[in-house]
């Protein structure tokens, strides 16, 4: 995975992936500060609570922010040489040729600290790949 190296959107960013395959759909939201260095983004409280972000439709009330860091979901290695990761969590399984279709979303969670007005106005670089190991 490549992603912009600007310390305010690492901190400010989240994707999200949608993978449906033959077993079913799986849904993950990962934040993207450990895909960097973060140390100079801008961090201002939004909401009355750390770690939270709003939730609702009609009516709003606090939720623990859902979103997984994605360094526990990446692999090691670079180009066409990807290594798993000791430790690392597959996104998904899947049986010998077959396909899953992978949706993915991109976005800056307003409640997030680090989301402020340092983070508009920026431009991102993503790049994804995804890779197989056997089990």
């Amino acid at each position: 995975m490549n992603v912009t190296n600007d310390p305010q959107l690492l901190a400010a960013l989240r994707v999200g992936f949608i993978i449906e395959g033959s077993s079913g759909s799986q849904t993950y939201i990962f934040s993207c500060d450990d895909l960097g260095n973060t140390a100079g983004a801008t961090s201002r409280r939004t909401t009355a609570q750390d770690g939270v972000v709003v939730s609702g439709a009609g009516s709003w009330n606090y939720v623990a922010d859902p979103s997984l860091s994605i360094g526990g979901y990446t692999m090691d290695g670079t180009g066409d040489a990807p290594a798993a990761r000791a430790g690392a969590q597959p996104l998904c399984t899947l049986a010998a040729d077959e396909v899953a279709r992978v949706t993915y979303f991109v976005y800056m969670e307003g409640c997030d600290d680090n989301c402020s007005n340092e983070a508009q106005s920026r431009d991102i670089s993503l790049q994804f790949a995804f890779a197989a190991t056997r089990a």
